[in-house]
This record gives structure tokens, sequence and C-alpha cells, in this order.
């Protein structure tokens, strides 16, 4: 897969090679080895959002959002069959994603008479193709809105509520099958939120104290990353949870689930993700990345605002191989998805394949 900008860790013989840096790229679309599969529908959206991939009824799933002036309608592509389906629309939404069990959740904010800002949250019916209201503001005891999700393995969610008071936040956990609130704790300063393969909820604070916490003893444990200075750590920091079991911090650090406290690892960052700002106080944005998925090739796949990227650890190689605005989506065979200029784009999981495959 030709790069456009690559870079590695300082070791040996392995510098840095800038192939094309700019403070704003021009459009580079995804290399050969991505195929154009279909284009987006028209009528055209303003902006489309790949979110998820699940597989439905032994066939692959594609959930899109299609924002057209206020209102976003879900659309489905099925690969299979190269088919396009209508799910429902919303206004707008904070969360639309897919739990361990399939089903299918939409998060919502809004004001109610007395401009109290308060959440809904829906379930996706398959037997009535609609949305159906789960929790609003006549049914939970929190004012606010969420500001992170993370499903977790024991079919409950794991939410940082933010209220309108000025008061900390909350960690809950919510029973979506009871429909209650299982556990809650103030949080204070958390900036990222995920739950682990144990459903152990795992935390990072503005400090860059990562904490994971087990809500049947009641015991947390705690890591102190090292910090960043300004301008070195703007964006979106977020988990993945790899499927070798090793939990990928933006690009600042890994560390493995259960251990984490002995088997902690400072990642080196890259180059790409720098961008020019001028904001009177830094010259410079260097952005922390969103991790998306693995592969089964050991390479973590990363969106920024600059382009999508891959990085190998095991060379340290990090590769930027096209200027793409898209999440990144795994499919049930491990083929990748990306959305680029209204089309979407696939690579085939034999070209991520383990080397010994």
């Amino acid at each position: 897969m030709e790069p456009f900008f690559v870079d590695s860790l300082p070791i040996e013989e392995a510098p840095a090679e800038i192939l094309t840096f700019e403070g704003d790229l021009n459009p580079v679309p995804p290399k050969k080895d991505w195929e154009q599969m279909v284009g987006i529908p028209a009528p055209y959206p303003d902006k489309v959002e790949l979110l998820f991939s699940r597989k439905q009824n032994n066939q692959d799933e594609l959930w899109m959002a299609f924002k057209v002036g206020g209102e976003t309608q879900v659309r489905v592509y099925l690969p299979e069959i190269d088919k396009w389906e209508i799910k429902f629309g919303v206004e707008k939404y904070d969360f639309i994603f897919a739990d361990y069990e399939n089903r299918v959740w939409v998060i919502t904010r809004y004001r109610n008479a007395l401009d109290n800002r308060y959440f809904k949250i829906y379930v996706y019916d398959e037997e009535q193709d609609d949305l159906i209201l789960i929790l609003d503001e006549q049914t939970t005891p929190f004012e606010g809105f969420v500001h992170k999700i993370a499903p977790s393995v024991d079919g409950t969610i794991w939410m940082l509520i933010v209220p309108d008071s000025k008061v900390n936040d909350l960690l809950v956990q919510y029973d979506p099958e009871r429909n209650q609130v299982i556990y809650q704790e103030e949080a204070q300063d958390i900036i990222s939120l995920g739950v682990d393969n144990q459903g152990r909820p795992i935390t990072v604070d503005y400090y860059g104290v990562i904490q994971r916490l087990d809500p049947v003893t009641g015991e947390s444990r705690r890591r102190t990353m090292p910090t960043d200075i300004p301008g070195m750590g703007a964006g979106l920091e977020e988990f993945l949870f790899a499927e070798d079991g090793k939990v990928w911090f933006s690009d600042r650090a890994w560390f493995v689930s259960g251990e984490y406290l002995e088997d902690f690892h400072v990642l080196f960052r890259s180059t790409i993700f720098i961008n020019k700002i001028v904001n009177g106080y830094i010259p410079f944005l260097w952005e922390r990345p969103d991790p998306q998925v693995d592969t089964a090739d050991g390479r973590i796949w990363y969106r920024s605002s600059r382009g999508l990227t891959w990085h190998q650890p095991e060379t340290g190689e990090w590769c930027m191989f096209t200027t793409a605005q898209s999440n990144i989506v795994k499919d049930s065979e491990d083929n990748l998805w990306i959305i680029y200029d209204n089309s979407l784009y696939m690579l085939p999981a034999s070209e991520t394949k383990a080397r010994d495959d």
C-alpha cells in the first residue's frame, strides 16, 4: 500500500521520510489496495458518517448516518446483495451504536420547557422496524447530557453524564433489560471511557491518570501517564480494545487489560499528526488520533483530522494512506470499510492477514 507520509521509531537506521507534507493536504484517495465498492445513493447528503458494522440474519450490515439539513437519516448497506435500506430518522443525535448483543441504540439530547438539558435513549426494534423510547426526563434521575458511552460484554451500557448543574460528572452503569441504573459514582475531569473484556470500566482524566474500576468489589487501580505540553495533546483520546487483549489509548500508550499496571508501554509519537494552526499561542497542533480497529497482521488503524493512518507496532512504522475523513469499520469477515468522496471503499481481509496465515 503506497503511503504519502511515513514515519518510524528512531531506532537503527529508520529515519522519518516525508513524501508529502503541508499545513493543508490536498485530497488523497485511498490507494489501489482499497477497492471502490459502491457510490452513496442520491440525493447526496450534506454529510455521511460510517457508524459501525454488525452481522444480522447471516449478512453484514454497514450502518451510516446521512445528514441532510437539520435531520439525520440512518441507512444500511448490505454488501453481499448490494442493497440499501432506510432504517429510521432522527432530528439529531449524540451516539448511534451497536452493543455486544447487536442491539442498536440511539442517544439524543434536548431541552425541556424549563430549558433544562436532558437526554433520551432509544433502542431499534427489529420487528417494528422503528425506534422505541427507553429513557427520557420522565424516567431518568439525571439531568444533563451523555458525554461518553461504552457498551459492556454483560449487556449494560456505561455512560459519562455531564449534569446541567455545576457539580461533578457522573459515571453510570445502565442496565437496559431492567431499565435501571445499577452503579453510579461522581467523576472528575474524565476525558475518555472504555470497558474491557471483563466488563470493567477504564477511564482517563485530564491529568493522564488511567483508572480501572471493578464495579462488583468497588476496587480500583491507577496508573499515571506522562503529561502533554501545550499543543501536543489536542484531539480525541479514545480507547481501542484489540482482539489480542491489548488496550490502545490514542497514540499515547498500550497496556494489557488485566495487568496494565505491570505491562504498560508508552508510544513514540508520529509527526504525521502535526497540523499548522495560527491562534497567537502556539504555531502548531500535534493531534491525538483515534484508534479504531486492529487487524490480524498486528496493525492499529487510526482516524485523525489529517486523514487515516495505520501503525505497525512491530516495526514502529506509521503510514498515512488517505486524507479521507471517515471512521474505519471492520466487518465479520475482517474486511475494512471507509467512506471517501461519496463512495464506500473496502480493504479485503487478505491484505491484513497475519504473516503466518
